[in-house]
């Protein structure tokens, strides 16, 4: 597992480094764990004045069989809604829904969207735990 995460690091790292300048660095969030069939959110800041966003979450298996699904949110005031050409252009996944697995990292661009909160619904299974990594770059 360890090297999954080393070569998630050394990607995030490559890619931030063509990101520096003037289009903005990552901001890495909080690892989290997801336990069992419980449903956790990890929000980023709201935002405003951007251009486009770029969110990476990925998962690592702690326990059990690492499951479940994710799906990013998006909102203008306290509703969220799932993020999907409706709300904003999202680019990098086909759907707006992910599988949570071990080693799975997803990438996702959203521009053109008016909300300035965001956040990723992650729903697992029972007996599992997973941890979850992510981060944004805001341009």
């Amino acid at each position: 597992m360890r090297h999954i995460f080393a070569i998630l690091f050394i990607s995030l790292s490559l890619g931030s480094l063509a990101q520096l300048g003037s289009k903005g660095k990552p901001i890495y969030l909080d690892a989290d764990t997801l336990k069992g069939a419980d449903t956790v959110y990890i929000s980023l800041p709201e935002l405003t004045g951007f251009y486009s966003l770029s969110f990476e979450i990925a998962f690592e298996q702690i326990g059990g069989t690492s499951d479940g699904t994710g799906i990013l949110e998006s909102a203008n005031d306290t509703t969220y809604h799932t993020l999907n050409n409706s709300y904003g252009a999202i680019v990098g996944r086909p759907n707006d829904t992910i599988a949570i697995s071990n080693g799975a990292s997803y990438q996702f661009w959203v521009f053109g969207t008016a909300s300035n909160k965001f956040r990723f619904k992650l729903i697992g299974t029972e007996n599992d735990t997973t941890k979850v990594l992510s981060n944004y770059i805001r341009k």
